[in-house]
């Protein structure tokens, strides 16, 4: 990617969209939510 993510623009749709409905049948799921860190370790 070549940059570290941004909170609002990479975490906060995440979180928007597990705190909707749109997420009800979401289940047994993990979502990687660390705005890129991960590829960076």
């Amino acid at each position: 990617m070549g940059r570290q993510g941004d909170p609002e623009l990479d975490i906060g749709p995440i979180a928007w969209f597990l705190c909707s409905d749109a997420s009800r049948y979401l289940t047994g799921h993990t979502l990687m939510a660390d705005g890129g860190a991960f590829m960076w370790a």
